[in-house]
């Protein structure tokens, strides 16, 4: 995902863990899609 955001022009703005706490959450289930986008888009900035 970053790579995707990177080539985009966008950069995550999180910690290792806590995207690693969000991606296992969603593949376990326990976030949902809409939460994951929404986490996503804010934490999200153009790179400049």
């Amino acid at each position: 995902m970053e790579t995707f955001l990177l080539l985009n022009g966008l950069e995550l703005l999180a910690t290792v863990d806590e995207q690693e706490t969000t991606v296992l959450g969603l593949a376990a289930g326990s976030v949902k899609r809409a939460a994951f986008t929404e986490w996503v888009r804010s934490h999200i900035r153009r790179v400049t």
